[in-house]
């Protein structure tokens, strides 16, 4: 499996790598761990958010690499989203996004529209959105109306 986790270092966005730790991928999986670094921010920033993400997958056994850019988080994400998704397809492999329910800038999400929901309505592949979570995950509720987008959440 090819995985992208966007993060900006906040708690929100660190619940992806949280959640990804908690499952059972091996070292033929890759997680790309992406931070976008906006108009104004310093490299420090994105190293920090990478540093934060990568030690909390410290007990996975996927392969981890990191990806720095610069631009708009959505696009970015998106961008990169596309990259992972190619490459999965070429190695016969699954992809998956996975982003944090919120971030730093509310201001920006208020105007804007949040990444979270941008990536879900525009990515080439299955994304997942995680929120903080206190406890090990151990149930999964999958939503089904009978739709196809539906039934392909629930077979994947």
């Amino acid at each position: 499996m090819k995985i992208l986790c966007a993060t900006d270092g906040s708690k929100s966005a660190l619940a992806g790598p949280r959640l990804l730790a908690q499952l059972a991928l091996g070292p033929e999986s890759d997680i790309r761990l992406l931070a976008v670094l906006e108009r104004g921010e310093a490299n420090p920033v994105a190293w920090q958010a990478l540093d934060a993400a990568e030690r909390s997958l410290e007990a996975s056994a996927a392969r981890l690499s990191r990806t720095i850019r610069r631009g708009r988080a959505t696009d970015q994400v998106l961008d990169v989203c596309a990259e992972v998704a190619s490459e999965a397809r070429a190695a016969g492999a699954d992809a998956l996004v996975v982003v944090g329910s919120r971030g730093h800038s509310a201001i920006e999400r208020f105007f804007l529209g949040s990444v979270a929901e941008r990536v879900v309505r525009h990515a080439p592949c299955p994304a997942l959105v995680a929120r903080p979570v206190t406890e090990r995950l151990d149930r999964v509720v999958v939503a089904v109306d009978g739709s196809a987008g539906s039934t392909a959440a629930l077979e994947y």
